[in-house]
């Protein structure tokens, strides 16, 4: 099998996870190559992150790729890849065969999960672009589609707390959750974040992480996202190979809780 790695020696954290995958991969006899290459070079490319490697991912042949984390905070923002098949969040494979429920209390304390707010406002969570969703134009399309069919809204703009130190991007987070009964997202990770402090969901692309889930059901989605992620320690010593070595299961949209 010939896999290669491709991790942008200038973007840090791909630097930093290219070899911890090759690390990992070599426990099963696989030498995989780390490459900057924009274009495919083996067989079964790893991609770090979905905005580099356009071409590979519309080649048609097999890809895994490693992003953000869907859920925990603190230390999981820099220590945690969420990893896919052949799709980005929602659009992934991530071969979860079955739910080891201790495995969740390594990210989050179900316990600490907020719980459902009531208020008389909509929030429209802004992002960087469209990620996948190939339903609008431009993400200013998307935001006047909200506008003009939302009453009592506010607007979000994006920030993500591997960015900002935690306690001050929460402090942040909870004032524009303030008095919010619900929430319009596309297919941002800060889906996620918003149900765990406990503000309902409408997402509006199948790419969302969120996309099978809502309030009611967060739990059990979060026990569900908690195998949809590894650690870079699991990532290290090939964990995460042992389970996806094999495209299988349903992709997250397409999940039922």
């Amino acid at each position: 099998m010939n896999i290669a790695i491709h991790a942008r020696n200038a973007t840090k954290w791909q630097s930093q996870v290219g070899p911890l995958f090759k690390q990992g991969l070599q426990r099963y006899g696989i030498n995989a190559a780390i490459t900057q290459s924009t274009e495919r070079v083996s067989d079964i490319a790893i991609i770090l992150g979905p905005n580099e490697w356009k071409h590979i991912e519309q080649d048609g042949l097999p890809y895994i790729m490693g992003n953000r984390k869907f859920i925990g905070f603190g230390e999981h923002v820099h220590s945690t890849l969420a990893i896919s098949w052949d799709g980005f969040n929602g659009l992934g494979t991530f071969c979860v065969d079955a739910i080891d429920r201790a495995r969740l209390s390594s990210y989050i304390d179900v316990d600490d999960i907020r719980p459902q707010q009531n208020g008389k406002y909509s929030l429209l969570c802004e992002q960087s672009d469209l990620g996948k969703c190939v339903k609008y134009k431009s993400i200013t399309q998307w935001y006047d589609y909200v506008k003009s069919s939302t009453n009592n809204l506010k607007i979000r703009k994006k920030s993500n707390p591997e960015y900002s130190n935690f306690n001050s991007w929460e402090q942040g987070f909870l004032s524009d959750i303030q008095n919010v009964k619900e929430a319009h997202v596309l297919n941002s990770t800060v889906s996620t974040e918003l149900l765990y402090y406990g503000v309902d969901v409408i997402s509006h692309d199948i790419g969302n992480p969120c996309f099978a889930g809502n309030i009611d059901t967060r739990i059990e989605l979060f026990h569900y996202l908690s195998h949809c992620q590894w650690t870079f320690s699991e990532i290290r010593n090939g964990d995460w190979w042992e389970k996806m070595k094999e495209k299988s299961g349903p992709r997250l949209c397409d999940i039922t809780l």
